[in-house]
């Protein structure tokens, strides 16, 4: 009698011998109640937005690489980034961000900052970096152009004062910030290398302000809300 009770001990500790292991993946920092068939692979996971989106992902032994990701809430196989518009390129930010995705040449997670907050953040042409892309407190950056401050310039336009809330990372001119959603938005900014024209009309029209360093509230400048186009003068 004390067999079969450690015998059915056993059992519930390790499970069935017939359940399958779930197979690895970035996907598992931001999903859950994950569960896997022969051929099925079922989860819940995690949405840029914060929401939570029942997903599954048929045939995933034919998955190579990291085998599954999370896309906006959807199982996917991993493919190479470089063939694949959809897909992210590598870089040390996985390590701290997670829900990455990659749309139309800009790349999106949500990343922790220094104090443990995940953090929404986007890369605009991060296909230029030539070096790692990092976590920096929050933000996806080009590791190598921080650093030495090689290349063009960056600005970085937050929807919130003191560099709070979504933020976008620019490294050339944008005559209309709208289609990103972002006109109208923008309260701080992250200069990284050069002067930059904030103009509250599209193609630089209107009334606009120069930048040369950061700004944590452009209210000082009577600016907060109103950019509208972006653009570097040197």
């Amino acid at each position: 009698m004390k067999l079969i009770f450690a015998v059915f001990a056993i059992l519930i500790a390790t499970g069935p011998a017939w359940a399958e292991a779930v197979p690895p993946g970035s996907y598992q920092r931001s999903c859950r109640d994950i569960d896997a068939s022969s051929s099925t692979l079922w989860a819940t996971c995690r949405t840029p937005s914060g929401r939570w989106r029942d997903t599954s992902l048929d045939n995933y032994g034919d998955c190579d690489g990291d085998i599954i990701i999370n896309n906006n809430g959807q199982l996917e196989c991993q493919r190479d980034w470089r063939d694949d518009e959809d897909d992210f390129p590598p870089g040390s930010y996985q390590r701290t961000c997670r829900d990455e995705h990659v749309e139309r040449g800009t790349l999106t997670a949500e990343c922790q900052d220094r104090n443990g907050r995940w953090r929404y953040t986007e890369l605009n042409g991060f296909r230029t970096c030539r070096g790692d892309i990092a976590n920096n407190d929050g933000m996806l950056q080009c590791r190598r152009e921080q650093r030495f401050n090689h290349g063009p310039g960056r600005i970085v336009l937050y929807k919130n004062t003191i560099f709070g809330g979504r933020s976008r990372t620019y490294a050339s001119d944008i005559p209309n910030l709208n289609p990103d959603e972002f006109g109208n938005t923008v309260s701080s900014v992250v200069v990284q290398g050069g002067v930059w024209q904030l103009c509250d009309r599209p193609n630089y029209r209107g009334f606009c302000v120069t930048i040369d360093r950061s700004q944590t509230n452009l209210w000082a400048f009577g600016f907060n809300d109103r950019t509208e186009s972006v653009r570097r003068i040197r």
